[in-house]
């Protein structure tokens, strides 16, 4: 499959959106057009969480990239959110952790979300710029036990780009 082999390249990415996320720390000062894009790639996030609380798919379907719908109809995207990111599909709530909106292009949201089932994941979201409008172009989750994030592999490689 395709999704298959664009997944090393994403987790290279998302590894690195980690790594960079780590580096801001959540003091770090932002200024201006940075934090005006790490505000807008914010509320993308939350829109598409509140869209998936709501049931509404084909909303949180328009959040996502045109890699990822080219990738997924909205049934089979539906299909691999419910199954793959359970938490967040069917979350109670989320709290934005980090932003690092230093490219004008692309941009990483990370969020805790507290899933209905009782667990909580950090999950790190990558977003891309698409002529002008933000789109959420692949999420990588660690699942938050015990006060300790503990890594469980729940990356779709079909959600990562091309």
């Amino acid at each position: 499959m395709a999704a298959m082999v664009a997944a090393a390249p994403l987790r290279r990415r998302l590894a690195l959106a980690g790594l960079l996320l780590l580096l801001a720390g959540p003091a770090a000062a932002q200024s201006g057009d940075a934090e005006r894009r790490a505000a807008a790639m914010q509320q993308v996030v939350l829109d598409q969480l509140a869209a998936f609380r709501r049931g509404d798919w084909t909303a949180a379907y328009g959040y996502a990239s045109q890699s990822i719908q080219s990738q997924f109809t909205p049934e089979t995207f539906r299909a691999m959110v419910t199954r793959g990111y359970a938490q967040i599909a069917d979350s109670v709530g989320a709290t934005v952790q980090r932003t690092v909106a230093d490219d004008p292009q692309r941009g990483y949201v990370q969020v805790r979300v507290h899933g209905r089932d009782g667990e909580t994941v950090e999950a790190v979201y990558e977003l891309v710029d698409e002529q002008g409008t933000w789109k959420i172009n692949g999420v990588a989750t660690k699942i938050v036990e015990k006060g300790e994030l503990t890594l469980r592999p729940r990356l779709s490689p079909a959600l990562l780009p091309g």
